[in-house]
């Protein structure tokens, strides 16, 4: 059933689009959750700012045996009960069919970042939709909720886990996805956007900020698992309406917040670093260090993802806007330690070694343009290529 048929239902009823329920403090039981946790289900984390209540979410989703889907911003991506590589693996038709036999939908958390995932949880037919925040915000794009729940999230999770028994699993979607790995190892054993963005998932700690535009959306198809470290700290985003504005500020924000000593990494663009260029001396705070490591595509690669945008030709003048600039002499200028590695095991030197540093550090890593685009696409069709 399509949402313009499931909007004509409510038009015919008496009850209202949405069930608000009143914010709470206190958090009850659910009437309908041991019927609702007993079905097919999935959870799907947005963005929570607590590393200890995703866990909260997390052990829930064990605890149901339901697939848990989780967003760059949730503090679960790179969890081992998180399904790995899930933007990559909704290409992918035995993994879309699998999840597609689910029934009901917990979202837990804010705003996605994953536009595939938003479009799945948009055309699935679910028979119910509960999203649980701890806040009243408007969070459903299309206003297609059966139940909008206002509480903590990890005392919701804790509440509505003990009362139900440990269940196993109803889907094989972790062995569905098991192969991206190999699929995806062709794009990440070279020098590229994909590869820096990789690398960086397998090394990060303490605090770590995702830009906007390109970084982060590469961040949510390729950040890995790590079981050996499930939250190597916590990351942050900023993800509000100034766009790629002030990304610098924000880290040194965060830096401020975190224990003298502790390192924050910050993950952006060449285009963002440009907007906000003069808040590279607010890193220079010796007991808060901050590695800046820059993606320098000369210019705003997100664009070359637009339909079509390949032959455009006025790409390049109008929307990419390629300036040619690097940024040592911005370094420099502001006291700041600078790397420019060349490939991936320099690359890793360079992190290790500035976060081992007490110094703040601008890692520039310059690949060609349009690079990205380009091997996005064949990475989709890669993931796409053992469908039947």
């Amino acid at each position: 059933m399509g949402w313009p048929s499931e909007l004509a239902l409510w038009q015919k009823s008496d009850q209202p689009l949405t069930r608000i329920e009143p914010a709470v403090t206190t958090v009850p039981l659910q009437g309908e959750w041991h019927q609702w946790a007993s079905r097919r289900g999935v959870i799907v984390a947005g963005q929570i700012d607590s590393p200890q209540e995703a866990l909260a979410v997390a052990a829930l989703a064990d605890q149901l045996g339901w697939p848990l889907l989780a967003d760059a911003q949730s503090q679960l991506l790179q969890h081992p009960s998180a399904i790995s590589h899930v933007d990559l693996a909704l290409h992918d038709a035995s993994f879309r069919h699998e999840l597609g036999c689910a029934e009901l939908l917990l979202q837990v958390g804010g705003r996605l970042l994953s536009k595939r995932l938003s479009q799945f949880i948009a055309d699935h037919p679910w028979q119910q939709l509960w999203l649980l925040a701890p806040n009243s915000e408007r969070l459903s794009p299309d206003y297609r909720l059966d139940r909008r729940l206002i509480a903590p999230i990890a005392a919701w999770c804790q509440q509505h886990q003990a009362a139900i028994a440990r269940q196993a699993p109803w889907h094989q979607l972790p062995s569905l996805a098991a192969t991206l790995p190999t699929r995806l190892l062709p794009f990440i054993d070279r020098w590229s956007e994909l590869a820096i963005t990789h690398r960086l998932a397998t090394l990060w700690q303490g605090a770590l900020l995702l830009g906007n535009s390109l970084p982060p959306r590469l961040w949510q198809m390729l950040a890995p698992a790590r079981p050996d470290a499930p939250q190597p700290g916590t990351l942050f985003s900023n993800r509000g309406a100034s766009g790629i504005d002030g990304l610098i500020a924000t880290a040194a924000g965060i830096a401020r917040g975190q224990p003298s000593g502790e390192v924050t990494t910050l993950l952006l663009g060449d285009t963002s670093a440009l907007h906000d260029l003069n808040s590279l001396a607010l890193l220079r705070h010796p007991s808060h260090p901050v590695v800046v490591v820059l993606l320098n595509n000369d210019g705003g690669g997100i664009f070359s993802l637009l339909p079509g945008a390949a032959s455009l030709p006025e790409l390049d003048a109008c929307f990419r806007l390629d300036h040619g600039l690097d940024f040592a002499h911005a370094a420099a200028q502001f006291g700041l330690a600078y790397a420019a590695p060349t490939d991936l095991d320099a690359f890793s030197t360079a992190y290790l070694a500035a976060h081992a540093s007490a110094r703040s550090t601008l890692i520039e890593c310059r690949v060609p343009a349009g690079q990205s685009a380009s091997e996005l696409a064949l990475l989709a069709a890669a993931c796409r290529a053992e469908e039947g």
